[in-house]
C-alpha cells in the first residue's frame, strides 16, 4: 500500500511539474538592457548633439521609480533662454508593464515593446534666470558629489536609490560632460557625500517643472 501511494505522489508531482514550469515561464521579467533601451526609445537624448545649433548646455534627468511612472526632464539653455521638455509615461510604470507584456507575448524587442508604451509630451520656455540657478545648483551639487573618498579607481557613475527610485543624469556644456548613472558598484558609490544633495536638486527641479503652468 506505502508503494502504491509513493507512485501516486510521484505520477501527480509529473503532471504537475508542465504546470510548475509554466507558471515560471510566466514570471520571467524582461532584462534591464531590454527596460534601458525602451526607456532610451521613448525618452529621447538628441538634444545632447545640440550644442552646434548655438544651445550653451544641455541637462537630461531620468526619474525611474520602483513603482510609479517613469518620466525624463530635458533642459537646454543659453543666454537668452531656457527651454524645458517633460517626458512622462502615461499609463503606470513601465517596468512593470514590460515584464506583463513579456510574460504575457514572449517579446523581448525593445523597439517592438517602446510603440506599446504611451508617453506624454511638454514643452516650455522659462526665464533666463531660472535656468542659470539650476544650472549653478546642478554644478554645486555635481562639485559636492565629486569630494569622494579617494578609491583604486576613478568613478564614473554615481548612484542614487535611497527612496527606492533610480536617478540618472547627463549634461553637457562647453566644458565638458557628465553622467551619473543608477549601475555600478552600489556599496562603493554609496560612499558618496554629495549623493544626498545631487539627489534633492533633482526631486526639486522635478517638482518645479511638474508645477510650471
Amino acid at each position: 500500500m506505502k508503494n502504491k501511494h509513493m507512485l501516486m505522489a510521484v505520477a501527480l508531482i509529473l503532471l504537475l511539474s508542465p504546470k510548475i514550469l509554466s507558471q515560471e515561464e510566466t514570471h520571467s521579467v524582461v532584462t534591464v538592457e531590454t527596460y534601458e533601451k525602451v526607456l532610451t526609445l521613448i525618452f529621447p537624448r538628441d538634444e545632447m548633439n545640440a550644442l552646434g545649433s548655438g544651445w550653451g548646455f544641455v541637462t537630461i534627468l531620468r526619474y525611474m521609480p520602483s513603482f510609479e511612472p517613469e518620466s525624463q526632464i530635458v533642459i537646454v539653455g543659453r543666454e537668452e533662454k531656457t527651454r524645458v521638455t517633460e517626458y512622462k509615461s502615461l499609463e503606470r510604470n513601465i517596468y512593470s508593464k514590460l515584464n506583463e507584456l513579456y510574460a504575457r507575448t514572449g517579446r523581448n524587442d525593445p523597439a517592438e515593446l517602446a510603440k506599446l508604451i504611451p508617453v506624454s509630451k511638454r514643452e516650455f520656455y522659462v526665464p533666463n534666470t531660472q535656468g542659470v540657478r539650476w544650472r549653478r545648483n546642478l554644478i554645486e551639487r555635481v562639485s559636492l558629489a565629486l569630494k569622494a573618498k579617494k578609491f583604486e579607481f576613478a568613478p564614473r557613475s554615481l548612484m542614487v536609490r535611497e527612496d527606492g527610485t533610480n536617478y540618472e543624469l547627463w549634461d553637457t556644456s562647453v566644458s565638458g560632460d557628465v553622467h551619473y548613472s543608477p549601475t555600478g558598484n552600489t556599496v562603493r558609490y554609496r560612499r558618496y557625500p554629495g549623493k544626498a544633495a545631487l539627489e534633492y536638486w533633482m526631486k526639486l527641479v522635478q517638482r518645479e517643472v511638474r508645477n510650471h503652468k
